[in-house]
């Protein structure tokens, strides 16, 4: 893969066991890049790898020669999306012998060709230097996605499921708009005392943060609703609500905001407060 030129502010320490690295992916999608995350002393543990360029690698080397250590204990991985699994095989020609865990999803993880260790919600991680890592299952997103909990500092890892910047993209054949909420409710339940994210700033105040993420599912759907209910002549598509519900928005993220639609159309129709025409191209009516 191409290496990419990193800028300073790739390396920030918003804790002094935590080092946050950028992974020299930057895009419309990502944003300025996916966050990566070396916690614990001597021995840390690496959260997530980027897409495996070769600029993250010699950022991840110059970060542990300034830490005074060598290689990470271990790779945790938050979920399999190539944003936070890319660089796992370039990481383990790096670090022969390294492990790699994460909670199993067949059919993205027989792709990275590297084995895991599975993880499964409730496992927990002791790390030198004072943190116990606790998986916690949060689907909807994707099916294997985990957020790891710090247990004595009470910060928790969100990966792609709490967002220092924007909205989380649920894509619609292998995401749950249902389960994405459900699990911001039990990001709630968990009350972090910060949030360290998958893309974007750290997040001081989760409580509001988190509050705002779904309220603005809330209101989306309330738009969709509105779009169907309003459409009686001519039952909408997936399309015509978006076209409908996201106005002004950039013609880039258009496919992400037609997946999005789509899932919360799903939710929908699993609750059954809409319903599908049953002849002819996917229509939706009250």
């Amino acid at each position: 893969m191409t290496a990419t030129i990193y800028k300073p502010d790739s390396v920030i320490s918003p804790h002094p066991r935590v080092t946050r690295l950028l992974g020299q992916n930057p895009s419309p999608f990502t944003g300025a890049g996916t966050n990566t995350w070396l916690a614990g002393e001597k021995t840390p543990v690496l959260i997530d790898t980027g897409s495996g360029y070769a600029s993250y690698t010699a950022l991840l080397d110059e970060s542990l020669s300034s830490r005074g250590e060598e290689r990470p204990s271990q790779c945790l991985l938050t979920h399999g999306h190539p944003d936070h699994s890319g660089g796992v095989a370039v990481l383990a020609r790096r670090f022969p012998g390294l492990a790699f865990r994460k909670m199993p999803w067949v059919k993205v993880d027989e792709k990275i060709e590297i084995p895991f260790q599975p993880m499964a919600d409730g496992d927990r991680i002791e790390v030198e230097g004072g943190l116990t890592l606790r998986a916690v299952h949060t689907p909807g997103h994707s099916p294997d996605h985990l957020c790891f909990l710090w247990e004595e500092e009470h910060i928790l890892f969100t990966g792609d499921l709490v967002l220092g910047a924007g909205t989380t993209f649920i894509p619609r054949e292998t995401g749950n708009m249902g389960e994405y909420m459900a699990s911001l409710e039990q990001v709630l339940r968990l009350n972090p005392r910060r949030i360290f994210p998958g893309h974007g700033p750290v997040i001081e105040s989760p409580q509001p943060a988190v509050e705002q993420l779904l309220n603005h599912r809330r209101e989306r759907e309330a738009q969709i609703l509105a779009c169907i209910a309003k459409s009686t002549h001519t039952p909408p598509t997936v399309e015509n609500i978006a076209t409908e519900v996201y106005k002004g928005y950039s013609p880039a993220l258009g496919p992400l905001i037609m997946e999005t639609v789509g899932a919360h159309v799903d939710k929908l129709l699993a609750e059954g407060r809409v319903f599908a025409l049953p002849e002819g191209p996917p229509r939706y009516h009250i």
